[in-house]
């Protein structure tokens, strides 16, 4: 027995294996606009301007904002050369007390503190709250003592203090009290903030070359690169370089890249050489480049006098903590420009949306212009030409192209058949074939 099937179910099907609709795509070429419309259309003389003119303010955009880019990054680098500089003095000193001489009574043990505090050298009051402390301007202070202390007591013969970020302490002044009645030595050593990082020393060797003692490593690189300039040492001649190179290395463009090596350059290669590249520039002088040492300050602990205050003085370079007026000008240039951009976004696709829509209206008419343009000007020719091009088309879509397999295996068949073939790939694509 026969099972039912429901018809409305059966033609579904049926349409669903038949349908043959084309498929619309659109392709990158249907917006584009051919060249007879600008004879036709005069407005799109002034459209070609006017892209042209979007790709220059592109590209000028693009620029500017590269520029600006390295501008900020620029300055940052150098940006400690133009700092002012100003000068933080330190005083260290000690007072005495319960000294024999100065008590009659020899019950009370005698005792010494020693002070080491600074200021900013400035006009700005004592009492003022803005005023940066003393333990603003440093890393760190360190007491050796060179005398073993009182054993009783226990006392640490080294006494440092670290600053730390996450306790910070401000403070004019350092106090460091001990008991005794004879006179000790010790040595001060004062690291200051800042000077492990941008400002760095160079070696007795290097300094003796460039002609300064400290600075960053842009500086060092530069002046060294100055020195080979200004001495005439660039040549062409490598084969005394010790280094492995390798072919691509030696595309140089014929611009000198070897630097012979004269007295001075030689203290700084521990091994003899007679040439150099300029890109181990970098690596040499990262090899005579040491963070500052602190400022070291040798003392001596008088007990025989009440107050030593006003004797030892030293002034001591800091940067000044200037408000960085360009750096923050251009990071806020690049701010705007980021935010104007994205606000603009959303707007500029809207546009290029509604922009596409036209060119393929516009393109489409300008295929129903020719179309129609032919046919009045030669009917019969026109419609001949079109019933061909229809059945072309129809033997592509239904596979039936009428071409011998052995025959589309050779090139030369493209080579002859490149315009038909163009026609075809076109007829697939607007149908969605491909």
């Amino acid at each position: 027995m026969s099972k039912m099937r429901k018809p409305g179910v059966a033609n579904m099907q049926g349409v669903a294996q038949q349908q043959t609709n084309p498929i619309p795509v659109t392709q990158p070429t249907d917006a584009y606009i051919p060249p007879f419309l600008a004879a036709k259309i005069p407005e799109l003389d002034a459209y070609q301007q006017l892209l042209e003119t979007e790709r220059k303010i592109d590209v000028y955009i693009s620029r500017k904002k590269i520029d600006l880019y390295q501008s900020v990054s620029q300055w940052n680098s150098i940006k400690p050369e133009f700092q002012e500089k100003q000068y933080l003095r330190v005083f260290v000193s000690n007072i005495a007390e319960n000294q024999p001489w100065q008590t009659e009574e020899g019950n009370t043990e005698p005792s010494w503190t020693l002070r080491i505090e600074g200021r900013l050298l400035n006009d700005q009051e004592v009492q003022d709250p803005q005023r940066p402390k003393f333990s603003s301007f440093l890393q760190g202070i360190a007491v050796d003592f060179k005398k073993p202390q009182d054993e009783e007591t226990q006392a640490p013969a080294i006494v440092e203090w670290h600053a730390d970020p996450s306790t910070p302490v401000e403070f004019d002044g350092l106090d460091v009290k001990r008991n005794g009645s004879e006179n000790v030595e010790c040595t001060i050593a004062i690291q200051l903030r800042g000077n492990t990082g941008e400002v760095i020393q160079f070696s007795p060797q290097l300094a003796s070359i460039i002609g300064i003692s400290r600075g960053n490593l842009h500086e060092a690189v530069y002046s060294l690169y100055k020195y080979i300039l200004l001495n005439d040492l660039l040549t062409n001649d490598d084969s005394d370089v010790t280094t492995q190179t390798n072919a691509s290395s030696n595309n140089t463009n014929g611009e000198k890249t070897i630097a012979k090596i004269d007295k001075y350059l030689a203290t700084l290669f521990p091994e003899e050489r007679r040439t150099m590249k300029l890109a181990e520039i970098p690596a040499l002088v990262n090899h005579h480049i040491s963070p500052l040492p602190p400022v070291k300050i040798d003392y001596t602990v008088r007990v025989d006098k009440s107050s030593t205050y006003g004797e030892t003085v030293i002034d001591l370079e800091v940067p000044a903590k200037s408000e960085d007026i360009i750096g923050q000008q251009g990071m806020s240039l690049l701010g705007e420009l980021n935010q104007l951009s994205t606000t603009l976004e959303p707007r500029l696709q809207a546009l290029n949306q509604e922009l596409n829509i036209l060119q393929l209206q516009l393109n489409a008419s300008a295929n129903k212009y020719q179309f129609f343009k032919k046919v009045a000007e030669n009917p019969a020719v026109m419609l001949q030409e079109y019933v061909q091009s229809t059945s072309r088309a129809l033997k592509i879509l239904s596979g039936d192209d009428g071409f011998n397999e052995d025959t589309v295996r050779r090139a030369k068949f493209y080579k002859e058949n490149e315009a038909m073939l163009f026609e075809n790939l076109g007829v697939l694509l607007s149908n969605g074939r491909m």
